[in-house]
């Protein structure tokens, strides 16, 4: 059952993936670019971060059907937290708003790959 569902998390993460390259080769960037690669990279593990997220909302929906535990509702908040940290720092949400996006270059990857960690201890955790 969780090969199940690892195997759907990484068919999702491919597909995503490969349509956010397709979408951003067609994008011109609003401002001078120095190096598209680090916006590129961290528009991936976003992508990835939301794939985890809604994965963990559901193995943690499930546990809360089985256990009705307060730790549980709080992991489920957490999580929808993350979620919507993630949907927020997407660069197409932001320029779906208006707002330009700063190129960082590695410094745009960091908190979005903090942040792929501590999803992917907590589905760790959750899923054993």
């Amino acid at each position: 059952m969780r090969k199940g569902y690892v195997l759907l998390l990484v068919q999702i993460i491919f597909f995503a993936t490969i349509g956010t390259l397709a979408a951003t080769s067609m994008m011109e960037p609003p401002l001078p670019v120095r190096d598209p690669i680090f916006k590129e990279i961290a528009l991936f593990f976003n992508i990835v971060n939301i794939t985890l997220c809604a994965v963990l909302i559901f193995l943690y929906l499930q546990i809360w059907r089985k256990t009705r535990s307060e730790f549980t509702v709080g992991l489920i908040v957490l999580s929808m937290a993350l979620m919507l940290h993630t949907l927020a720092s997407n660069p197409f949400i932001s320029r779906g708003f208006g707002f330009p996006q700063y190129n960082l270059g590695p410094f745009s990857i960091l908190p979005v790959l903090f942040t792929t960690v501590a999803l992917s201890v907590l589905l760790y955790l959750a899923s054993r």
